[in-house]
């Protein structure tokens, strides 16, 4: 679990509280928290909502309509889906319990279970030997699709609420000791007639030579009561310049499944038997019919194509010091391109050996690996494009090369290995804090200014000059005097600066706008200190961030000298005059108090943004420059180093035991989103107005002064 959520709710439906959990509760999945007095020994509810925002939900009701619509993330191919949640912060879960409360002063404990807002649908296929002793063919399982699912999923169980029946998803099984598998998360739906409920569909080819595979279809059915049954005839699709043309598959099964539940888990076991001989012969038949791929297929006179072996291996990745082995090969797209850029040739496929056939000549050919996706026959540009994430399981690759095909005497031609090339960098670091300057404690990484997407048969070309094409790495806290991470990127290239001939000169004023860099936050003191180590081919000029290459840090902290301008430091102190002008002990009224938010150093390039806020108080009688705070003032910092000074008066007429004391916030942030809060506490005089003497009809009070008729009743120093 990355987030748990406990809603408490009494027995009128009423909103109680809300209550998130912290990281080491939810590792030991018990929090403890406390409720009002007055709901001892009453019937209340308590929901528990796991990896899902439900902040938005102030009433039972609100909560419990909150739909989920994201069956997307949970899916992807095998291997992503079988070892851990696909879906970022992990299962949707839900549970609820009713429970009364103990008498005050006492513990009373409640247990929830906890379900998933999932149905996890495992299928394992299998082809029975006797297939093989009947037909010499080979039967490949290529893929399985679920379709007709629900769309959406209530996050509080209660009554199915699937929305449109659209949800599918395609995933190439895994094959293991001859077994097929496939693993897909659907939403629930309630009961669902025969011929609408949700579809599951295996796609296999039927390859009788070992040389060609054929476009045939036969459909099977099945329901839950009569298992596997077919209910289709074999049928041939197109000719044999359709066969080779596209490559062709047999729908093996059509399988509806029963009534999904969240939280459940459908396990099914398919067998494949041999079907009727005469499905065979019409097979063969095909075999003895040849084409052509070119473009002038009709003025072919029979030449026999090339059967080619070639397989596809991640390039050696360059390291600045040592080589990283980052190998996975999940699934790739093969283009061949004749001379006029036409593709004649597409596979799709997560074997990384590559056979097929194709006529003799000289061809363009592109290969992408772990797209996640079949690219289809013909890619538009953006296709090619891969963009930016906060974590990869796998990493993209690309090849892009010429390649000759020759026709070859025993009709199969292997070629040499193709090296596919990562379309991203690596940066490793490993910061310390030297032992001379130990109080210096890290608070932050960050990687900044990364690529959101690039072309991966481009990597090299010009950067987007659009500030809003680079994202942000998330950041990653710190805490000690030691480091240590990895983090990818897209390409950056931008390009050298030939002024800059010490390193630091390699900084903020220096360096082009977008070029990537690593920020390091600490502190020493009060002081807030900000690192820039800016990428590249070298430590002073070369901001050029390339592809397939590993590039390795080891920062060591000196100090805090602001002679180098790879650091920024500062400290932020806020004060106001109310203490100073206090009288015996007390604060006074005084309309010409002063607030100073003083800036020691310089956070340059780092600008500083203030915020006012009042926490306790009459905040429409707590004014700045003038203007009541409310609910909340922004103060702009001009003075950057320097002092900024505004004017405060707390004036809400008659200070009494309600509204005497303040406590207002004043927070400072830096662009880079660190921020310090400080929080004055003011208390102030509290009057008892007496009875009013006859002879006093035209006096008058002035607040924050005792006068006739009023005396202090409580007097106490600032904190």
């Amino acid at each position: 679990m990355s987030s748990l959520s406990i809603f408490v709710f009494d027995n009128a439906d009423n909103f109680v509280i809300r209550r998130d959990l912290t990281s080491s509760e939810l590792a030991a999945k018990s929090a403890t928290f406390s409720l009002p007095k007055s709901l001892a020994s009453t019937p209340c509810s308590f929901y528990a909502i796991a990896n899902y925002d439900a902040s938005s939900a102030k009433t039972r009701a609100a909560l419990t309509a909150l739909v989920e619509k994201s069956a997307a993330d949970y899916n992807g191919t095998f291997a992503e889906v079988s070892t851990a949640a696909k879906r970022s912060g992990g299962f949707v879960m839900s549970g609820m319990k009713s429970q009364t409360v103990g008498a005050v002063n006492s513990t009373t404990n409640v247990g929830i279970t906890l379900k998933r807002t999932v149905a996890k649908v495992a299928l394992q296929t299998t082809i029975d030997p006797s297939f093989a002793d009947k037909y010499a063919g080979t039967l490949t399982i290529n893929s399985v699709k679920l379709s007709k699912a629900a769309s959406q999923s209530l996050v509080v169980a209660g009554t199915p609420t699937p929305g449109a029946m659209t949800f599918s998803h395609t995933q190439t099984p895994a094959t293991a000791s001859g077994k097929c598998n496939a693993l897909f998360y659907c939403f629930e739906n309630g009961a669902l007639p025969a011929g609408s409920r949700v579809l599951l569909e295996i796609n296999a080819t039927y390859d009788s030579d070992g040389k060609r595979l054929l476009p045939c279809r036969g459909q099977y059915h099945g329901s839950r009561r009569s298992g596997v049954r077919r209910i289709g005839h074999r049928r041939r699709l197109g000719d044999a310049r359709d066969a080779e043309r596209r490559a062709g598959g047999i729908a093996l099964l059509f399988w509806q499944l029963p009534f999904l539940a969240g939280g459940s888990f459908f396990q099914s076991l398919f067998q494949i038997f041999p079907t009727m001989k005469k499905y065979l012969l019409i097979l063969a038949a095909i075999l003895l019919l040849w084409g052509c791929i070119a473009e002038d297929r009709t003025e072919c006179t029979n030449p026999r194509g090339v059967f080619v072996s070639l397989t596809v291996r991640p390039e050696r990745m360059s390291s600045v010091t040592r080589t990283a082995d980052e190998t996975a090969i999940r699934d790739l797209n093969l283009y061949l391109y004749d001379d006029n850029s036409n593709v004649v040739l597409h596979r799709y496929q997560t074997s990384a050996t590559l056979r097929f056939e194709c006529l003799p000549g000289d061809y363009r050919i592109r290969i992408t690996v772990n797209m996640g996706r079949d690219l289809g026959e013909n890619p538009a540009s953006e296709d090619f494009t891969v963009s930016y994430a906060d974590e990869y399981n796998v990493l993209p690759m690309a090849y892009e090369g010429d390649i000759t095909i020759i026709p070859s005497a025993d009709g199969m031609l292997t070629l040499p290995a193709v090296e596919v090339q990562r379309c991203v960098s690596k940066i490793s670091y490993n910061i310390t804090v030297a032992p001379a300057v130990a109080d210096i404690e890290l608070r932050s990484v960050q990687l900044l200014s990364v690529p959101r997407s690039v072309s991966v048969f481009d990597m090299a070309a010009a950067p987007s000059d659009d500030p809003d094409d680079y994202t942000d790495c998330p950041e990653v806290e710190l805490s000690g005097q030691q480091a240590a991470g990895d983090c990818y990127l897209l390409p950056n290239m931008q390009g050298t600066v030939a002024a800059i001939t010490d390193q630091r000169q390699k900084n903020p004023e220096n360096a082009p706008a977008n070029a990537s860099y690593l920020l390091i936050r600490a502190v020493r003191g009060s002081k807030v200190l900000a690192y820039y180590i800016y990428l590249g081919g070298n430590n002073t000029s070369d901001f050029n961030v390339r592809a397939n290459v590993h590039y390795r840090f080891n920062i060591l902290i000196l100090g805090d000298s602001e002679v180098d301008t790879r650091i920024s430091s500062y400290a932020v102190n806020v004060h106001d005059t109310y203490e100073e002008n206090s009288v015996g002990g007390y604060c006074t009224y005084n309309p010409f108090q002063m607030l100073a938010v003083e800036i020691d150093g310089s956070p340059a390039p780092l600008t500083l943004r203030g915020r006012i806020g009042v926490a306790q108080g009459n905040a429409g009688a707590f004014c700045l420059n003038g203007s009541p705070v409310g609910e909340g003032r922004d103060l702009t910092l001009p003075e950057q180093p320097g002092p900024n000074v505004f004017g405060v008066n707390y004036a809400p007429g008659i200070y009494t035991t309600v509204n005497s004391q303040v406590v207002y916030t004043v927070t400072v942030e830096d662009d880079a989103g660190f921020a310090q809060s400080f929080r004055p506490r003011l208390r102030m005089p509290t009057f008892r107005p007496r009875p009013k003497p006859r002879s006093s009809r035209n006096s008058r009070s002035i607040p924050g002064r005792s006068t006739t008729g009023a005396r202090p009743t409580a007097i106490s120093r600032r904190n």
